[in-house]
């Protein structure tokens, strides 16, 4: 169980993943965040690809990277980090202008130094992208010692 310490320290750093002035761009809205799971939303505007005038998918990919973000960061313990270790997406259509967006991350296994986590972009009622990310676990020297 979190203690309040720990829960007041993923919501900090909830903020400050949302305040980053790429997601602030892009208007990354988080709708729902628990351990393992999180759920936001943007808006396809100012990022398009002409001819289809379709969202630029390294938008969609940099959203889901933090978005997974999200969904990982209430499983850390005190002085441990996250970092992308390795990333797969899969592009089903092109999200075109003025589409809502929905990211749906969620991990589906976590061990000592990696964990895995699946992404999805919907947008209305289509699936529009799929992401695995992997994360490592990074400890702080003080966390690593068991101090």
């Amino acid at each position: 169980m979190a203690t309040d310490k720990q829960s007041a320290a993923v919501q900090a750093f909830t903020q400050r993943v949302l305040d980053l002035p790429f997601n602030q761009s892009q208007g990354l809205e988080l709708v729902h965040q628990e351990p393992g799971t999180a759920v936001a939303t943007f808006e396809a505007r100012d990022n398009l690809m002409p001819p289809l005038d379709a969202l630029h998918v390294g938008i969609l990919h940099a959203v889901m990277e933090s978005v997974c973000l999200l969904a990982v960061a209430p499983q850390l313990q005190s002085g441990e980090r996250a970092v992308t270790h390795d990333f797969h997406a899969s592009v089903m259509r092109p999200i075109l202008a003025t589409q809502r967006v929905e990211l749906r991350a969620q991990v589906q296994r976590q061990g000592r130094n990696l964990v895995l986590v699946d992404g999805e972009a919907w947008a209305g009622d289509k699936l529009c992208y799929l992401a695995r990310v992997t994360k490592s676990i990074v400890r702080d020297d003080a966390a690593a010692e068991g101090g």
